[in-house]
């Protein structure tokens, strides 16, 4: 993978990933400039700003992968942040992100029912609408969204709630975060490189998720073993399946991705390179 840089003033950041491909796309542009750097131009690529301001060049940047074709739009800002930090210091079309390999920040949440006994025993799950950009028709989380700047996880999963599977702000809060990974994989549209935030809310049984924002056609309620199935069928989406996985494991409902149980896949398939988050 070739590194992506930017140069602010006489600062250069690490900010991406990209593959040589991407990095030819990116030398064509007619809009904004480039330097590689003479020692090694097979590994790097850093984009000049030449005293505009950041935001701006990326906004030309996004407008021009998209008038190319190889971006959709989101109309949302997702934020810049180097290799090694977490503060932002620029802002960019969400759907750049991933062509340009940028470290983006996700919330999935499971929601689940439990039986008699307190242990869960179903989880509610989407599928994704036809219509959407991204992984149209596949299953989801009860919530599964990228985290727009400048909201937080938990805004995010608040928000999402409510959009997503109408539940008040009120339910959404209940919702406890398990665990944080980093993903990192290599996906059709570049380079996902992703902190994903992993949450649980169990709902009462009564309560039953309604679409508010024609992002999610239907929702299920399924047992453990039908989600089983599924995942090995690959018929989630991978920041599902991770999430889905977590769950299962951190509820004892399946042992550990193994061959034996043929979820060793599942994982392997769906997370690419990852860790857990501190």
């Amino acid at each position: 993978m070739i590194r992506l840089m930017i140069q602010i003033d006489e600062a250069v950041y690490g900010i991406g990933s990209i593959n040589a491909q991407q990095k030819q796309v990116l030398l064509s542009s007619t809009v904004v400039r480039w330097r590689e750097d003479a020692s090694t131009p097979a590994r790097s690529l850093c984009l000049l700003c030449e005293g505009a301001s950041p935001d701006a060049v990326l906004a030309q940047l996004a407008d021009e992968l998209h008038g190319m074709g190889h971006i959709g739009w989101r109309g949302e800002l997702y934020a810049v942040r180097e290799e090694t930090r977490d503060e932002p210091i620029a802002l960019i079309e969400r759907a750049a992100a991933k062509f340009l390999g940028l470290k983006t920040v996700g919330a999935h949440c499971n929601g689940f029912i439990v039986d008699h006994q307190g242990r869960p025993s179903h989880l509610w799950i989407g599928k994704r609408a036809s219509g959407k950009a991204t992984d149209p028709g596949l299953l989801d989380n009860l919530v599964g969204c990228g985290v727009p700047w400048p909201q937080t996880p938990d805004e995010a999963v608040i928000r999402e709630g409510w959009e997503e599977a109408g539940l008040p702000a009120s339910c959404m809060q209940q919702a406890l975060l398990q665990n944080v990974y980093q993903v990192d994989r290599q996906d059709a549209g570049g380079q996902h490189r992703q902190r994903l935030y992993v949450y649980d809310l169990v709902l009462p049984r009564e309560v039953k998720p309604q679409n508010q924002d024609g992002e999610v056609d239907a929702y299920f309620l399924l047992a453990i073993q039908e989600i089983v199935v599924d995942l090995k069928m690959a018929r989630f989406t991978a920041d599902a399946a991770i999430t889905t996985l977590d769950f299962l494991q951190r509820h004892a409902l399946t042992g550990t991705p193994s061959p034996e149980n043929g979820l060793d896949e599942v994982w392997r398939r769906s997370a690419g390179d990852i860790s857990t988050c501190e």
